[in-house]
């Protein structure tokens, strides 16, 4: 699967988007990106790096390690500068797309695509 090739293409249809990467966050490795420019590109892959700690929700109590107690679907971080959306692809979980914009993008837009993109790749996943 050639996901540069899938975020290229994705990075197209995106509103306002900039940028765009899929993590595997068990691996901690940047998988593909796509983006606009370099300092975009360096935002996605920053924002790719943060995506286990931000799209974990562990349960008080329960093991760290185990699958079933990390549900977090989608996150957000906004800022003036960018704003960083993030979705998880559901039949692979460990595999985390991260959409970014500039900071004054419609933010339920962006997510959105976020997710439909995340959705679109469960299909090739």
């Amino acid at each position: 699967m050639n996901l540069d090739g899938i975020m290229e293409d994705a990075l197209k249809g995106g509103p306002d988007a900039v940028a765009i990467a899929c993590a595997d966050v068990r691996a901690g490795f940047v998988l593909g990106a796509s983006a606009r420019g370099d300092a975009e590109r360096d935002a996605a892959t920053s924002a790719a790096a943060c995506a286990a700690q931000l799209c974990a929700t562990p349960r008080l109590g329960a093991d760290p390690d185990c699958d079933e107690d990390v549900d977090g679907t989608s996150a957000l971080v906004v800022s003036s500068s960018w704003i960083h959306a993030y979705a998880r692809v559901a039949r692979k979980p460990e595999l985390v797309i991260v959409g970014v914009a500039r900071g004054d993008a419609n933010v339920a837009l962006l997510l959105d695509w976020v997710k439909r993109v995340a959705g679109g790749l469960e299909a090739v996943a």
